[in-house]
């Protein structure tokens, strides 16, 4: 049997430091996401992350679907003034030109989340695409909740936002993560544009002493997604991270 060192911690087995995410989600909480993406088509490597996307996120309101209490989110892209600025002044002179607002390009209006309030599944989305200068909804059920004595499957299960750059991404809740000390897991720098290395924002919201980790599949194509939840707020995780994106909670 070794004996610690001075200072040395003991670290459990990973499946001794076994933790639930419990997510605190209410009417009115909101945060904000920037979200830096992989550029693979970029035939320099120096420019191999562009970003970031700055999105805000807001729990609308609670109510019922079908007998089922549910949380309504709306997440949204915030934008630069200077790039705000630029878009109003690309109407303006759009609509002189051709007389046609629709040619410029437009805000993108928000995408919309429906997740079940007892599973935390996520229920229906509403995204957006461009078609000929136009902003179209783009609606998806992932599963259909039913009321009443049907035995209907309300399990949870990990999901994640189809065909859009809304970082929106939850695990299966009935599964585990495993508790964390600072600094193990992978550091939170990566490649970005002409420069070496860039760290996470400094807004990042605070991890604590200890944080929850927690990997899974996405279902719609397989990638692999690794989030670092704070235990003591649970309303979206710190990073999320796979192989194309790399998302941090920088406000809220």
């Amino acid at each position: 049997m070794r004996l610690l060192a001075a200072g040395e911690e003991l670290l459990l087995p990973e499946e001794e430091r076994q933790a639930w995410i419990t997510p605190s989600w209410r009417p009115g909480d909101a945060w904000v996401v920037e979200t830096y993406y992989r550029n693979d088509a970029s035939p320099d490597p120096r420019s191999t992350w562009r970003g970031p996307l700055r999105w805000r996120f807001r729990v609308e309101e609670e109510r019922a679907l079908d007998g089922l209490a549910v949380l309504e989110f709306s997440v949204e892209r915030e934008r630069e003034a200077a790039e705000e600025e630029a878009l109003r002044e690309a109407r303006r002179e759009a609509e002189e030109e051709a007389g046609d607002p629709r040619m410029a390009e437009a805000p993108e209006p928000p995408s919309r989340f429906v997740v079940a309030r007892d599973t935390y599944r996520l229920l229906a989305a509403r995204t957006w695409r461009r078609e000929q200068g136009e902003f179209r909804p783009v609606e998806y059920v992932y599963h259909v909740p039913r009321s009443g004595r049907d035995g209907s499957d309300r399990r949870s299960g990990a999901a994640s936002a189809d065909h859009t750059l809304v970082p929106f991404e939850l695990p299966d809740f009935t599964r585990p993560g495993v508790v964390m000390e600072r600094g193990e897991g992978p550091d939170l720098e990566l490649t970005l544009g002409g420069m070496p290395r860039i760290r996470a924002p400094e807004r990042l919201t605070p991890l604590g002493p200890g944080y929850i980790k927690i990997e899974f599949d996405r279902p719609g194509d397989g990638t692999r997604v690794a989030q670092r939840w704070a235990q003591g707020d649970a309303r979206w995780p710190v990073t999320s991270f796979t192989a194309t994106t790399r998302s941090f909670r920088v406000e809220g």
